[in-house]
């Protein structure tokens, strides 16, 4: 494997125990969580009515208010469809280091039916 001039094999090289105490760090302070909301069909999104968000489609999304990532996932998830779940229902997927968001799945039954409008969304 050939370098650059000037280059160094060990110039870019991080620790594995610095990388996953870096992990751990963005993992407990978290600010935003997305649930994805999905079905054999597809995934669930809404259609936002009133003067802020008409006709924009929305994920399930929040803020974690101090609380874990998942805590606040299940709450946002209960607050905004009325579903509620238990933590081994949700499914991590990524975390967003440009959002700090952490984006979470959940698959229910394709005859589920909730509102995924949250009553005082619009008037925030």
């Amino acid at each position: 494997m050939s370098k650059l001039p000037g280059e160094s094999n060990t110039a870019n090289k991080i620790p594995i125990k610095t990388l996953r105490n870096e992990m751990k760090r963005r993992a407990t302070v978290v600010k935003f969580i997305m649930i994805i909301v999905y079905d054999k069909d597809g995934v669930r999104i809404s259609l936002q009515y009133g003067e802020v968000m008409n006709n924009m489609w929305q994920l399930l999304e929040g803020k974690t208010n101090g609380e874990s990532s998942m805590k606040a996932a299940l709450r946002e998830l209960e607050e905004e469809t009325g579903l509620v779940a238990e933590l081994e229902d949700l499914k991590f997927l990524l975390n967003d280091p440009n959002y700090n968001c952490n984006v979470y799945t959940l698959k229910v039954h394709p005859n589920t039916e909730f509102d995924l409008i949250e009553l005082n969304k619009n008037e925030e």
